[in-house]
């Protein structure tokens, strides 16, 4: 593959090489709830892209940008491929919810100025509000299920280079807004083989050739469009697909994927990991076996440990074994991969001093082995100190723990910022050449030997390096600093959910001398009876204000208990705290209960 410089030309290769070789699944519970399936060839995908392709050079040229809202479909992987084909730069999005004008789509749409729009004749309704939502706009609209997929595509010759944009990917983070990061061809190559090289680095890096890649992650999402479109492409990998309505409708569904197919290799957040094992039954699961599963990575949020036990413990019976189980971590702007613990090995889990680790220090409070015997029943951040999941060493990528004040690179055991270098590194923030040279223009005081000066991405994500294993902490901007003393809100939110088994954001508001702490947390399963709800608030109220006293030696200021969904969260399913704390500040969520 390294000899290629883009998806596309790897695409033709395999189409001219294994044109009947299956590519792509897409597996619909709409049609059949137990899964319509409908694969296509390398050929067939080569000639549909090619299609699309020819489509797109009539109404722009290389270079621009093309945006893709879609319903998770064989057509959005069609679209996606068929731009890059093109020589043209995808922005993959989602449809807007209930065809109603989406914000953030139309703020997207603004910056990167489309010459065009791919979509269905399902979606196209819903997604015309946010196009007339942008002013002066000229976006060409082609609904992808309406071209003649197996015509004869319109004439059209593109010359590509490594260094050329392939896709902008839109994060929107804690502060709500969007920021396109700008990958290039070689970017997704160079993460591809990265990828290979460290999640396969039990068959020597390069993934056996019965190898499925399972996924039901959203493609508008960095994890969900390398592991289910660029992937299968850049390792020739049979991709079966779905959609994450069907997974949250039914978890099952993704495991009985993972049971369906040879070799089956996939990545979800925790929370999916969390929903899957308590959500599917014994009658779900009847007849599977797992035993041929190669792993699963646990990423896109912060790893808990009694997560990783319950659905280990979960789906034993069925052949899944723990060193299936994988942590990772990664960020759109790295293109997505930078750490993993290597497969078929124990995940490392430590237990640190709270306090110390709050002060920049890690100090261990057991061993791995200890950590692992009493996970099953410990919360993730208890009175003894946070337990945490390590990623392992460097492997393949290049990353460093730097010191983000003084630019230095830290010892063993001292929390520091990660910063990642090297050719999966994306070019940049698109239009924004400020906080372009902000994050990805770091650079290195004294290096060690080996270590480059620069150019480093900074990726704002706290973590340490203790025996061996990289640990995240939290990130910067979203440290929580009462009375002088740093809390991590993630090691706050995980004392929260032990008591509520939802969704909490932890963020601090200025209090009349002093910041404050405030803790929002979602409630699930109420009871129907207003004064029932009224009652289990005020325990819940009770229960968090004391676990978080015991366990972090903080007052609350404010425990606010609402509905479950009404926390923000970003594409990829994390808390949005700043935004949280904006609603909070302008008295804008719906507190569930009556004050005590």
């Amino acid at each position: 593959m390294s000899d290629d410089v883009s998806i596309p030309e790897i695409l033709e290769r395999r189409a001219r090489l294994e044109p009947n070789g299956a590519a792509y699944t897409f597996v619909d519970y709409d049609v059949d709830p137990a899964g319509y399936a409908e694969t296509l060839t390398w050929s067939q995908m080569h000639q549909r892209a090619t299609v699309v392709a020819g489509e797109l050079r009539r109404v722009g040229t290389v270079g621009d940008r093309v945006a893709i809202i879609a319903p998770q479909s064989m057509d959005y992987v069609v679209a996606f491929l068929g731009i890059l084909e093109a020589g043209m730069v995808a922005v993959p999005l989602s449809v807007p919810l209930f065809g109603a004008h989406d914000e953030r789509t139309s703020v997207v749409l603004r910056d990167c100025d489309p010459a065009a729009l791919v979509t269905t004749s399902a979606a196209v309704d819903a997604v015309m509000p946010s196009v007339a939502a942008v002013p002066g706009a000229r976006i060409a609209v082609i609904e992808v299920d309406a071209l003649d997929l197996d015509a004869p595509p319109a004439p059209y010759t593109t010359v590509r280079s490594a260094s050329d944009l392939a896709l902008l990917q839109y994060t929107s983070g804690s502060t709500g807004t969007p920021s396109g990061v700008a990958v290039t061809h070689g970017n997704i190559v160079a993460n591809i083989e990265q990828v290979a090289t460290d999640q396969f680095s039990d068959f020597g890096g390069t993934p056996p050739v019965d190898t499925t890649l399972v996924s039901w992650l959203p493609f508008f999402h960095d994890l969900g469009l390398m592991l289910g479109i660029m992937a299968p492409v850049g390792t020739g990998r049979h991709a079966v697909l779905t959609s994450p309505i069907s997974f949250l409708q039914k978890p099952s569904r993704w495991i009985r994927l993972l049971a369906d197919y040879p070799c089956a290799h996939s990545a979800a957040p925790n929370f999916a990991f969390e929903l899957a094992a308590r959500r599917t039954s014994d009658a779900d699961l009847e007849g599977l076996s797992l035993a041929g599963v190669h792993a699963v990575m646990n990423a896109a949020e912060r790893v808990q440990v009694g997560t990783v036990e319950r659905f280990n413990e979960r789906f034993a019976p069925y052949g899944f074994t723990p060193g299936m189980h994988m942590a990772g971590y990664g960020l759109a702007e790295a293109t997505l991969y930078v750490a993993s613990v290597a497969p078929r090995t124990e995940l490392p889990i430590a237990r640190f001093d709270y306090e110390k680790l709050a002060a920049g220090y890690a100090l261990r409070l057991d061993t791995t082995a200890a950590a692992h015997a009493d996970a099953a029943q410990a919360t993730d951040s208890d009175a003894t100190g946070s337990l945490l999941v390590g990623l392992g060493p460097q492997r393949i990528t290049t990353f460093r723990v730097v010191d983000p004040e003084t630019g230095r690179e830290c010892p063993d055991d001292r929390v520091g910022e990660i910063w990642v270098h090297g050719p999966n590194v994306a070019a940049g923030y698109w239009r924004n050449p400020t906080r372009t040279e902000e994050t990805f223009g770091g650079r290195i005081v004294a290096p060690s030997e080996g270590t480059p000066e620069g150019p480093w991405m900074r990726t704002g994500d706290l973590a340490v390096m203790s025996e061996g294993s990289l640990y995240i902490v939290g990130r910067i901007k979203d440290l929580i600093i009462v009375d002088g003393r740093n809390h991590y809100p993630d090691d706050i939110e995980q004392t929260v959910s032990a008591c509520t088994g939802a969704r909490t954001a932890a963020v601090s508001v200025a209090g009349q001398d002093t910041e404050e702490l405030v803790v929002i947390a979602e409630l699930r399963r109420l009871p129907a009876d207003a004064a029932a709800v009224a009652e289990r608030v005020a325990q819940v109220r009770r229960d968090v204000t004391a676990a978080i006293a015991r366990q972090h030696s903080l007052r609350v200021a404010d425990v606010v208990l609402v509905p479950q969904g009404a926390i923000p969260i970003t594409t990829s399913g994390k808390t949005r705290r700043r935004e949280s704390a904006a609603i909070y500040r302008a008295g804008g969520f719906d507190r569930l209960g009556t004050a005590e």
